[in-house]
């Protein structure tokens, strides 16, 4: 019949509306998702550059040079040298932008190291390359930053 006919082009229409507004809710989450995980990366280099010059200030500023020997998380949050959103309260562990990331601060040749894990892969790189490091290691293979394939 014809009213069944014009019932089942309705359903139908809603339908494909139904699925291109879902669609559509599928893109902008994943669009937000990506501009997210980026947005991590930049406030990462962020924390890191806080991290280096609050540590590299503490180490060389002052009446007399401390050491780096010694350093390690509590060390440098209870010297103050790490940001509080950083910081989870119990004293040593460091936080990074990423659900279960974690900082690990050490004295490195003369200088000190930070061990970033469970970075997220889309911020990686950008993460990476932020960095005014002498060396970078990702998933434990140093990586060459003025290599143009890095990262």
């Amino acid at each position: 019949t014809t009213s069944g006919r014009i019932i089942m082009d309705q359903i139908v229409s809603l339908l494909i509306k139904a699925g291109a507004v879902l669609l559509a809710l599928i893109a902008v989450l994943v669009g937000g998702y990506s501009v997210f995980a980026k947005n991590n990366g930049s406030t990462a280099a962020s924390q890191q550059s806080q991290l280096a010059t609050n540590i590299s200030s503490y180490i060389n500023g002052g009446m007399t040079t401390r050491s780096y020997t010694g350093l390690n998380n509590s060390v440098a949050i209870k010297a103050g040298l790490v940001p509080k959103s950083m910081q989870n309260g119990d004293g040593d562990t460091i936080l990074g932008p990423w659900g279960s990331s974690k900082v690990t601060i050490a004295p490195w040749d003369q200088g000190h190291s930070e061990t970033w894990t469970n970075v997220d892969g889309d911020a990686c790189a950008t993460f990476a390359r932020s960095q005014n490091a002498d060396r970078v290691a990702i998933n434990g293979s140093e990586v060459a930053m003025s290599d143009p394939q890095a990262a």
